[in-house]
């Protein structure tokens, strides 16, 4: 059954309070650390969210997860260990045309 929350002003309250604090500033946030981090920081940051809200509706709600939800987390996991550990080959900056 779909429920209207817009239909009650405590509803509307609601649907206005996910949007600022489920979206505006988690986004708002990740993009500010974005100047201070490169894009690999970044990207493994990105990677982990799921698995944290996982674990917080674990922690916080008892929500149950399936074999496929927890063989999915606990790859991201060691995808990220391994990215950490074995980072590759450094970055070479690439040469720019001198000015005219």
């Amino acid at each position: 059954r779909i429920v209207d929350l817009t239909s009650h002003p405590a509803g509307a309250l609601v649907v206005v309070y996910m949007a600022l604090f489920a979206t505006i500033v988690p986004f708002g946030a990740f993009l500010a650390a974005r100047h201070h981090i490169d894009a690999t920081q970044a990207l493994v940051v990105s990677t982990l969210e799921p698995v944290v809200a996982a674990a917080v509706a674990f922690i916080l709600f008892g929500e149950a997860f399936s074999p496929l939800q927890l063989g999915g987390g606990a790859l991201v996991i060691a995808a990220i260990i391994v990215v950490q550990r074995y980072p590759g080959a450094p970055r070479i900056a690439p040469e720019l045309p001198p000015a005219p």
